[in-house]
């Protein structure tokens, strides 16, 4: 077998392919990705030469791997699904055979289900039906007609034939036979066979001539065989099945994928340590991260919808011809037996995957492009896209109406021949709640108090879900306010404004030892602008550790130092205090800044020397915790104040900070990811920068889920102490962490162990820390206690016990310690489980997948970045915010940002949720498995297109799912039109419109809000006189809207809109 993937790509021969060979079996992990397991498939058949049984009882994985193979343009590859038992793909089964039988390579993916119960010919039934055709033979035409007819083949209705048919033009015959990649033609003279060639379907162009051809049978007249029967000396791989078949054929070699090495005890295992690819935040972050690649020689391939944007990114970006000599570009467009080009819906991208190992990334435009939008010019959706944490069925899920539920998937209905599809939410009590997909941005994701602290599911009906929303309201209430009085206060204010830059401060710049990341570059000129003007700046800066926040601050600093300011420096911890003081005496040293630390490590004496020389001007920064906050510390001249971690800071020191923000420049750092939605929210009360892009060299750690074994313990932390580094060793229970550290101890005596967790009292954790930094301990033993900020470049292995009890955000953010060089760093989660369960094993194994680089923000699953919020915005992580979920509470607090600004009545918004107006029309509208066929993908759709408020966005979402889809289906029209109208209609204030059925008489009605007065009304009916008013409702009889009557409303409705528009204006 060969692939375009296999030709671009030359990997290295796989360890273990001679063990295989011999018969053993090869356990694979590392490899969980249908792309990155037909990138190892390819590898191990090239070399074996075998015919590949692939069997999966994972659907989505069949489908995954029946795209990836189309795009990969794999020959011989089949893939048969259940459906294939009810006749379907009858063609591809006999191909199959076929192929088999004549001792080819070719590969099958199917199920259990499918090798056990679909029958085939045998081969001696298959020997029977072939025909064989040669050079010179003479034929006679009434017996092999028969025969063709027999064997299944039909007569063509045009010169275009498919595999299975034939046609006859005078003394030319094509056949196409199932088992050819081609058409033949052959020639005859009376009645010899003259000439035997392969053509082109479109072009009808002869090809290679043959001097016979073997034409195998469509049908047979005995089906009495199983797949397995066919299959001979193979190669059979065994997907990540629940359970193995109970036969396989004689002379196999078997590999099996695992998600990682659980219950294996025959057989050797191969760690293939393939990580996801995650989105880049701009095609810029993307193109740095390839220059690093392609300099170390890595084969990257590019599956892109639009080469020649490739290209230009390339060219602008200063790539010369040798740089991209092992980077490939595939344009995913196919060409159909016509020639026409067309971007085809079924082959969607693979799914991304890089190899540091094998260094081989193969990525796609959803990871260059993905995040990357152009700004919208006149409008933003009421919910921020990329806040939109997937559904998966069995999430809990909160609906802005009804309250907490659980998401049990997407649901199709179909009442009076009218089908739409829901999204189906399991209540308390067994209620039941069916959301129309129009409303899907009314469900999100709830991410809040999890286990016990966990809220139970609200009872339908019950009033405790609008008791709950009110107390909410009146928090988010209470939060806009401060947020917008400390907004207020700073409007007014008159800060310092800095010069622009001079010679110093460029020389400060240049000084920098590395290259900056763009998200570097772009932060220090949001900064250095906020801090040119005279209104004081109150800056976040967000950025996973590591990625470059202290330098950044370190120029803000530099900049208010040559502009004759003091700069005062505070960390939460006294270890954070240090490493501070120590980097910043390090950059500036050489430029004459006088820096000093208030610390506990300082003697009293030293400290009231440092703050008379702080009075005094004689300290330019000062470096510190919540003791520079005390009322004795004086500064001469204080002009920036830089805050790491606030949220970690107490009451009292922040409301300290708070008096500060009025006068002086503050500069925030934090390691909390920050939703974007929360972005949005605060836009203008709070500026936000972050910083995505990882420094250059930085490497995807690499991840292994193994069981506890004290052997493999002792490995990799000796592994790690030979390259002179030092190890994490988590275990999170502090009844039993010091009889922990007495067992690694006698197991790895070579090592120096220190434990550190929560019940110890602050200095002593504190010290012990420190001395870990300064390397005099090998292997630092934790509870979950550790700073996320405390950068330890040293320590480049993590050892979890009792994975299986964590978080999922948990994981990723304990293993984020690791790999903050550029060292490769490992880290390895053990369990004890004698067997998980499917939870453990699925959240085990998205740490596995997931490179964790830039991760913080760009994270499908988004629960870490979005805890963050409460504190970000002063509210604590319990109460009203764990009762509706972080994602809810966000939006309330925009709603009650926007109605303090416009003035509008405080207990309305607290009794009164946002009015949106209900659509209840018989119209077909929603979005076709056959047009989206990930479900969660979807779902994402279906949140995004409803929470459109707007006509520029419906329409950008519109456009992106013809350029990444294709064509849209009519189901999918409507409910775009259905979305347009609901859009127009809310801004009308019209509250519902409905279809109703009275006295045998099929009526449209909508009910209007306060806000309409007659003047609408008027120009309504003034368009259309047969519209009548009846109280708050305005009434049609449908057939008066003619046969096209949802078009005709849609017309109604806009002229009702404008008028409305026309009287806000």
């Amino acid at each position: 077998m060969s692939s375009l993937v296999c030709e671009l790509v030359a990997l290295p021969s796989l360890e273990y392919t001679d063990k295989l060979s011999q018969g053993e079996i090869l356990h694979v992990t590392g490899a969980a990705s249908s792309a990155s397991k037909l990138l190892t498939v390819f590898q191990i058949q090239k070399i074996m030469k075998k015919p590949v049984l692939w069997i999966v009882d994972d659907t989505d994985m069949l489908d995954r791997l029946k795209s990836d193979g189309a795009l990969w343009q794999v020959p011989d590859f089949f893939v048969l699904s259940e459906d294939t038992l009810t006749g379907s793909d009858h063609l591809s089964v006999m191909k199959l055979i076929a192929l088999l039988n004549e001792k080819r390579q070719p590969v099958l993916v199917t199920t259990p289900k499918v090798l056990k119960e679909l029958q085939v010919p045998t081969s001696y039934d298959i020997e029977q039906a072939r025909l064989l055709l040669k050079k010179g033979n003479k034929i006679n035409f009434v017996q092999f007609f028969n025969q063709l007819i027999d064997s299944g083949y039909q007569v063509a209705s045009g010169l275009i034939i498919d595999p299975g048919f034939y046609l006859k033009r005078g003394g030319i015959i094509d056949i196409f036979p199932v088992n050819r990649s081609q058409p033949v033609r052959i020639e005859l003279f009376g009645d010899h066979i003259e000439s035997i060639t392969d053509f082109h379907i479109a072009t009808q162009e002869k090809g290679l001539e043959y001097d016979d051809v073997t034409i195998f049978p469509v049908e047979t007249r005995g089906y009495n065989a199983t797949l397995l029967d066919c299959f001979g000396e193979s190669l059979v791989i065994f997907d990540e099945l629940s359970v193995s078949p109970e036969k396989l054929p004689e002379k196999v070699r078997i590999m099996n994928f695992v998600p990682f090495a659980e219950d294996i005890s025959n057989g050797d295992i191969l760690d293939l340590h393939f990580t996801s690819v995650l989105r880049f935040h701009n095609p810029l972050e993307f193109t740095d991260n390839l220059k690093e690649k392609v300099h170390e020689n890595w084969q990257v391939i590019i599956f892109t919808h639009d080469s020649e944007r490739i290209w230009q990114l390339f060219i602008d970006q200063g790539f010369s011809d040798q740089d991209l000599k092992h980077v490939h570009l595939i344009e995913t467009k196919v060409k159909n037996i016509t020639g026409d080009t067309f971007s085809s819906q079924s082959l969607q991208f693979p799914e991304a995957f890089q190899n540091v190992g094998l260094r081989v990334l193969v990525i796609t435009d959803q990871e260059i492009f993905g995040q990357f939008q152009k700004p919208k010019k006149f409008y933003q959706s009421q919910v921020d896209a990329a806040f939109l944490a997937s559904l998966n069925p069995g999430d809990l899920v909160v609906h802005i109406d009804h309250g907490l539920a659980l998401f049990q998937g997407v649901e199709k209905k179909t009442v009076d021949s009218v089908t739409r599809e829901y999204l189906h939410l399991d209540y308390a009590k067994g209620d039941k709640l069916f959301v129309p997909v129009e409303q899907a941005d009314k469900v999100n994701k709830y991410i809040g108090a999890t286990g016990e602290y966990a809220p139970p599911l609200t009872r339908l009906g019950s009033g405790d879900w609008t008791r709950v929303t009110s107390e909410a309201r009146k928090e988010s209430l209470q939060i806009a306010k401060e947020l917008l009085e400390l907004y207020a206060l700073r409007e007014t204010a008159k800060g310092f404004a800095y010069h622009v830059e001079d010679e110093r401060m460029k020389e400060f710049d240049k000084a920098f030892g590395y290259v900056e990341t763009p998200g570097q570059l772009k932060a220090v000129e949001e900064i250095k602008r906020d801090m040119e003007r005279e209104k004081p700046m109150d800056r976040l800066l967000c950025g996973d550790v590591g990625f470059g926040k202290t330098e950044v601050a370190m120029r803000a600093a530099f900049k208010a130092y040559i502009n004759g300011k003091q700069i005062a420096v505070l960390a939460p911890i006294t270890i954070l205090a240090d490493q501070h003081f120590r980097s910043f005496e390090k950059r500036m040293n050489a430029f004459g800044v006088k820096i000093g630390l208030i610390s506990r490590f300082n003697s009293p004496a030293e400290q009231k020397i440092t703050l008379e020389k702080l009075e005094k001007g004689q300290v330019d920064i000062i470096i510190g915790t919540h003791r520079l906050l005390q009322a004795d510390v004086t500064f001469k001249d204080l002009g920036l104040v830089i805050i790491d971690e606030e949220q970690r800071f107490g009451v009292k020191q922040k409301e300290r900070l708070k008096s500060l923000r009025h006068s002086v420049d503050i500069l925030t750092l934090t390691a909390t990811p920050i939703p974007r939605t929360l972005n949005m929210s605060l836009s203008g009360l709070r500026d936000i920068s972050t910083i995505t892009t990882p420094p250059p060299g930085r490497l995807p750690v690499i991840t292994e889920v193994r069981r506890f074994s004290m052997s493999f313990i002792r490995e990799a932390i000796l592994r790690e102490l030979q390259r002179k580094g030092q190890v994490y060793f988590l275990h999170n229970r502090v009844q039993t962490i010091d009889s922990m550290k007495e067992k690694l101890q006698a197991l790895v005596p070579e090592a120096r162990f220190v434990v550190a967790h929560g019940q110890l009292m602050n200095d002593d954790l504190e010290n012990r820390i420190l001395q870990f930094k300064d390397h005099k301990y090998d292997v630092l033993i934790s509870s979950t206690i550790i700073e996320n900020g405390i950068d330890l470049p040293n320590a480049n292995t993590l050892i979890v016990d009792n994975a299986e009890r964590l978080g999922l955000a948990q994981a990723y953010q304990l293993r984020g310690r690791v790999g903050r060089s550029k060292t490769q760093a490992y880290a390895y989660f053990l369990y004890h489980s004698q067997k998980l369960d499917d939870t453990a094993k699925k959240r085990l194994r998205a740490i596995v997948e997931a490179s964790e680089l830039g991760s913080g923000f760009q994270i499908a699953m988004r629960d870490l970045e979005i805890r963050g919020a409460g504190d970000i915005l002063g509210a604590k992580q319990h109460g009203s915010i764990n009762a509706i979920g972080v994602t809810h509470f966000t939006r309330m607090l925009k709603q009650a940002i926007e109605n303090i600004k416009s003035g509008k009545n405080h207990i309305d918004f607290i009794n009164k949720p946002k009015e949106e107006t209900l659509i209840e029309l018989p119209i077909t509208a929603f979005i076709p498995d056959t047009y989206i066929e990930d479900q969660i993908d979807k779902i994402k759709y279906y949140q995004q297109l409803a929470s459109c408020d707007n006509l520029v966005t419906l329409e950008e979402l519109s456009k992106e799912l013809s350029e990444k889809y294709g064509p849209m289906p009519h189901e999918t029209k409507n409910l775009l039109k259905v979305l347009e109208l609901k859009i127009h209609a809310t801004k009308a204030n019209i509250l519902a419109i409905k279809e109703t059925f009275i006295e045998r008489q099929k009526r449209i009605e909508f009910m209007i809000g306060s806000k309409v007065t007659p003047r609408e009304i008027m120009r309504l009916l003034a368009s259309n006189p047969k519209w009548f008013i009846s109280g708050q409702t305005l009434k049609i009889k449908k057939e008066e809207l003619g046969d096209n009557w949802f078009s005709t409303l849609c017309d109604n409705i806009q002229v009702f809109a404008k008028a409305f528009d026309e009287k806000i204006i």
